[in-house]
C-alpha cells in the first residue's frame, strides 16, 4: 500500500496493482483507528453530496 500512498509506484499505468489496492481497502472496511484510518482518508474523497466516502483512485 505504501507504493500507492504516500509513494507513487502504483498509478493508472499499473492498473492491475491499482485495482488490487482498491479491493484490499474495500475488504478492510471502514472500521479501524489510528494510522489505518488516516491512510484510508488520504486515499478516499467525498462522494458527490451524500456524505459518504468513495475511493478516489
Amino acid at each position: 500500500m505504501y507504493g500507492l500512498y504516500p509513494g507513487n509506484l502504483i498509478t493508472e499505468k499499473t492498473s492491475e496493482l491499482l485495482e488490487a489496492c482498491r479491493v484490499a481497502l474495500e475488504r478492510r472496511g471502514d472500521e479501524g483507528t489510528g494510522w489505518c484510518m488516516a491512510w484510508k482518508v488520504c486515499l478516499s474523497g467525498p462522494d458527490s453530496g451524500t456524505g459518504n466516502m468513495h475511493w478516489g483512485f
